[in-house]
């Protein structure tokens, strides 16, 4: 015996592009940033010889420039935020009550 079985399929083909494009997007865009950041971070390998990329030479020289025009800023930042830290420890009012007691 035989049954003849009609079955509707609903296929959205816009939906089903634009999932592609969005996913194949997201792959590009995060291949494009690892290549940049192979670019950028790559140094040079006393053992093997590899010369520097001119890009990771041009930011660590950007870097380096930023942080000889800010570390006065940054030492006292940081200066800062260590001192908070030490004043707000439970250690540091025991010893200053301690002191003050005296």
């Amino acid at each position: 015996m035989e049954h003849v079985v009609q079955l509707g399929i609903s296929i959205d083909d816009d939906a089903i592009q634009k999932q592609i494009m969005k996913t194949a997007e997201k792959t590009i865009i995060g291949e494009i940033k690892s290549d940049i950041a192979k670019q950028i971070f790559y140094t040079s390998n006393p053992y093997y010889g590899s010369p520097k990329n001119e890009l990771s030479e041009r930011a660590e020289g950007i870097v380096k420039e930023w942080l000889d025009e800010n570390s006065d800023k940054i030492i006292e930042l940081a200066g800062k935020m260590v001192a908070d830290k030490v004043f707000r420890s439970k250690k540091w009012k025991d010893k200053y009550s301690e002191v003050t007691e005296e």
